[in-house]
């Protein structure tokens, strides 16, 4: 059953006007080309970091991949590690602040 309600864009307000008549002018023309370049950019900033972020779960895939490969050989072999198989370290460490609390 539909409803009898409209949607929010059958809604006709003055900007829903003006936002129709702006590409009708040269200067409306430029002002909506200008605001179409700046969407551009602020998607392209989106798609960069979208990709960063999928090439940090990467890494981070990768690295539990191992540290699961290195932890299942203990269920195998109960045995301690050898010194052939140190324990998998980042190899980009970060640096953390550590702070004394003293009360």
């Amino acid at each position: 059953m539909a409803s009898d309600r409209k949607g929010m864009r059958s809604i006709r307000t003055i900007s829903g006007i003006q936002d129709r008549r702006r590409a009708r002018t040269p200067a409306g023309a430029l002002m909506e080309m200008a605001f179409l370049v700046h969407e551009k950019e602020r998607l392209g900033k989106e798609i960069a970091r979208w990709h960063a972020r999928q090439a940090e779960i990467t890494v981070r895939l990768e690295q539990i991949e191992e540290r699961r490969r290195w932890l299942a050989k203990f269920c195998q072999d109960p045995a301690a590690p050898s010194a052939a198989d140190p324990v998998p370290t980042c190899s980009n460490p970060r640096r953390l602040r550590v702070r004394e609390l003293r009360y």
